[in-house]
């Protein structure tokens, strides 16, 4: 009885773990995305745009990042 309950806690705390890594990676390759785009805004490299296609906050940002680089191009 006393493996079983270890054996299920440490099932439990492998899929945290792989659930919060998963979290992490959907989070940070968008950022790291628009981050490189920033970085080419600041270069004056304006001709790529940010590509995130999701509907929360990390694509509201990639939306003002494409509003500033478009209003820069028009300059």
């Amino acid at each position: 009885m006393q493996e079983l309950f270890l054996a299920t806690i440490g099932l439990s705390i492998l899929i945290a773990i792989l659930i919060v890594a998963s979290i992490g990676r959907t989070v940070s390759r968008p950022l790291a995305e628009l981050s490189e785009v920033m970085n080419r805004i600041s270069k004056g490299v304006l001709s790529n745009s940010a590509g995130i296609e999701r509907y929360n906050v990390i694509a509201q940002l990639a939306d003002a990042i494409n509003r500033l680089r478009k209003t820069l191009q028009r300059r």
